[in-house]
């Protein structure tokens, strides 16, 4: 029973923060800093990523299943206008730099999870992040190869705990005008193969553990995950996508204080 609750409130966690601008990273980290939770079963925390891919899969299936569609009609006949299969070229665009980063800065970032001051200050950066897409401007942009590279870049800096992938790749979409629905859409279809290869990277990384109990954490991550999906939509509709940052901004000064609270 023990076990069940454990895993089910990560699971939440993850879920939750996984998709809302407020990293899922930093929250676990947090966990573990503050709170001396430690995970004994390294493949749990593992597949709590593959409860996050399935709710994306399960949100997104009917644009992933037309631009498959079409972009193997525009294949077929020839199309001289291959909009689909563009998108799917920008959005591996979009996913090399943030590989290329976290295959060669993977051990020096894994060390800054320990830093809890750290993840304060970068909590501040990311409201700071948000609170800039109070003053974007829609101006109707489609995605061109330039933006997808820029979006890119700055998804590299969510690879520190505290700097949410997606507040980074849709602030930076927005800011380069384009609409906010569309600027969600290009951040979630980086974030599926991200995911994906994440869990299959720390899949070979970890020894295989299972633990039928897990199972209660990647439904939790999975039904957590989807329902953060369709809050952040209603949110970037109604355009209040930069109140997030009061949240972060609140968490990292608590953070930071929490951490030199024994200089005073």
């Amino acid at each position: 029973m023990k076990n069940i609750l454990y895993y089910s409130f990560i699971g939440f966690v993850q879920g939750i923060t996984e998709f809302l601008p407020v990293s899922s990273s930093g929250h676990i980290a947090l966990l573990k800093n503050l709170f001396g939770i430690k995970t004994e079963n390294l493949f749990f925390e593992t597949s709590l990523h593959l409860g996050t891919f399935f709710s994306l899969l399960i949100f997104f299936r009917k644009e992933i299943f037309s631009l498959l569609n079409e972009t193997f009609s525009e294949i077929k006949e020839k199309r001289k206008d291959k909009k689909n299969l563009n998108f799917i070229l920008l959005v591996l665009v979009g996913i090399i730099p943030a590989g290329f980063a976290g295959f060669f800065l993977d051990d020096i970032v894994s060390k800054i999870f320990t830093d809890t001051l750290l993840i304060g200050i970068f909590y501040i950066l990311l409201s700071v992040i948000l609170f800039s897409t109070k003053f974007s401007k829609n101006k109707g942009k489609d995605l061109n190869i330039f933006d997808s590279l820029v979006i890119g870049i700055f998804q590299v800096l969510s690879l520190l705990p505290g700097i949410s992938r997606s507040g980074t790749t849709i602030t930076t979409a927005l800011h380069l005008g384009i609409e906010p629905k569309k600027a969600s859409d290009f951040s979630f279809f980086m974030a599926m193969p991200i995911i994906l290869g994440s869990f299959l990277k720390e899949l070979f990384d970890v020894k295989l553990h299972f633990d039928f109990t897990i199972l209660y954490g990647v439904l939790v991550s999975f039904l957590t995950g989807y329902l953060a999906l369709v809050l952040l939509y209603k949110i970037l509709k109604s355009k209040k996508f930069y109140l997030f940052s009061i949240y972060t901004f609140i968490l990292g000064i608590i953070l930071i204080v929490w951490k030199i609270k024994p200089f005073f």
